[in-house]
């Protein structure tokens, strides 16, 4: 019974509790951050397990939105690894995008499982996401805008700096100021930089 006997009755024994709708929602996402920190040492059906399990939580319309929100984000960077060690296509990484975009342009939700949403789409860059991402960094509340500035600038990259800059010049707030500047400065192009210097002053 050597280590990697251990660590695969260990990671079993972690997808079993996320999998099992006996345990209490503290458990199971308990369970899914011990296992997504240890994401790499899984094996590749562990890993697709896994990724299967915490997708059916992340769309479990009866299970809090703030372990709905935490399992969006590990179904998203779960993903994201599949697909970086060629373990998904990029096609399949994707799958949820509808999902996601859904549930991110969706007022009736909580905003932080609609964040959750948003951030996904910018980790898995989901080009399809491009309207609704400017649609919500336009009209929406503070707390929505922010990730979806980040987000847009992942999924756009150089196409994003117009949207960006509009918001830099419009928002009246400090918070959203500072998010829309930093996704300029990652950015690192010319008109980034105008648009920094021209509002270097609004805020403090």
């Amino acid at each position: 019974f050597d280590k990697r006997d251990a660590d695969f009755s260990r990671h079993t024994q972690g997808i079993a509790i996320v999998a099992d709708t006996k345990e209490t929602p503290t458990s199971r996402a308990a369970a899914m951050e011990v296992l997504h920190a240890n994401r790499r040492k899984l094996t590749t059906d562990e890993m697709r397990t896994f990724l299967g399990e915490t997708t059916r939580l992340a769309k479990d319309v009866s299970l809090d939105e703030k372990n709905s929100a935490f399992a969006v984000s590990v179904m998203a960077n779960l993903a994201l690894t599949m697909r970086e060690q060629g373990q998904l296509s990029e096609a399949e990484s994707k799958q949820e995008a509808g999902f996601l975009v859904a549930t991110a342009t969706d007022s009736r939700r909580n905003v932080q499982l609609r964040g959750s949403a948003i951030v996904a789409l910018g980790i898995l860059k989901v080009t399809e996401a491009r309207g609704a991402l400017r649609e919500l960094l336009t009209n929406s509340a503070v707390e929505i805008a922010r990730p979806a500035c980040l987000s847009l600038m992942r999924v756009d990259g150089d196409r994003a700096i117009p949207d960006l800059a509009d918001t830099l010049k419009r928002t009246s707030d400090a918070r959203l100021f500072g998010t829309a500047a930093f996704a300029l400065g990652q950015l690192k192009k010319r008109d980034c930089v105008a648009a920094l210097v021209e509002n270097l002053g609004r805020f403090p």
